[in-house]
């Protein structure tokens, strides 16, 4: 995995900045929403009606803040991966949820967690973030019994007591990567597959009950970007998976909208 310097440089109304992505390359784009932002809801006006009706639902003022933040960004990095504007950016999901592209070899998903975001994008045939903070008074070894196959159970009670938060949220985070890559919901039950539990070791699908052939068709990354936040990325490929991840600034996309914004007023 390598940390990179920007992709592309966000300028307003400027549709050459397309981002070079290559086949093999994942670029994982990471955002915190702990910080004031956005008062305005300026990112709507990318926002398809189906979007402003769903960011309406919310019932509190700071959720529906998010969520136009979420989609408006993701419109802005698929406008510019694509090349178009970000409204005219145009995707489907299917009945379990996972968005696509209709027109784009592009594959693209994206997760929430806290006030961390993740995007993942690749022109490999599907791709699955998620990225998960840490969830204080949760009870890990519960969740860990319901939703972890026999294997991963027995290596994360295997693990010294300091290692197991750690091992759990790695790979917590794998097998909702998986399942969102694989875009079947909960169709695949959690338990029927397992990946890699120590997170001393390289991120994997490990075994896919009853499907042992499809193991070698997926790739995985996972990592920290930060002390209370993991992240895990798969992606449906034969080949070796190239993960650029770049932490970026809110404010340099909140600008990009606002400067967009001002043109289109003159």
């Amino acid at each position: 995995m390598n940390k990179v310097a920007p992709f592309f440089s966000m300028k307003a109304n400027d549709q050459t900045q397309t981002p070079l992505i290559k086949p093999g390359e994942v670029h994982v784009w990471l955002f915190s929403l702990a910080e004031p932002y956005g008062e305005t809801l300026a990112w709507s006006q990318l926002l398809s009606k189906e979007e402003i009706n769903r960011a309406e639902r919310y019932r509190f003022k700071k959720d529906r803040l998010r969520f136009v933040a979420r989609r408006g960004i993701l419109r802005e990095l698929l406008g510019q991966y694509c090349n178009i504007e970000p409204a005219r950016v145009t995707y489907q999901v299917n009945s379990f949820g996972k968005p696509g592209l209709t027109s784009s070899p592009l594959s693209f998903n994206l997760s929430k967690s806290g006030d961390r975001i993740a995007y993942g994008f690749t022109l490999e045939k599907d791709v699955g973030v998620d990225i998960e903070q840490t969830r204080p008074h949760t009870d890990l070894s519960l969740l860990a019994k319901r939703s972890f196959s026999r294997k991963e159970q027995a290596e994360l009670e295997a693990l010294p007591p300091s290692l197991r938060v750690e091992a759990f949220y790695n790979t917590w985070t794998q097998k909702e990567a998986f399942i969102k890559a694989k875009g079947v919901g909960l169709s695949q039950p959690l338990e029927d597959f397992s990946v890699s539990v120590d997170p001393g070791k390289p991120a994997g699908l490990i075994s896919i009950k009853d499907s042992p052939g499809e193991v070698s068709g997926w790739k995985m990354d996972s990592f920290k970007p930060g002390a209370d936040c993991w992240v895990a990325v798969c992606v449906r490929t034969e080949r070796e998976i190239d993960v650029q991840v770049k932490d970026a600034d809110v404010s340099d996309f909140e600008r990009s909208v606002s400067s967009a914004n001002s043109s289109q007023s003159v």
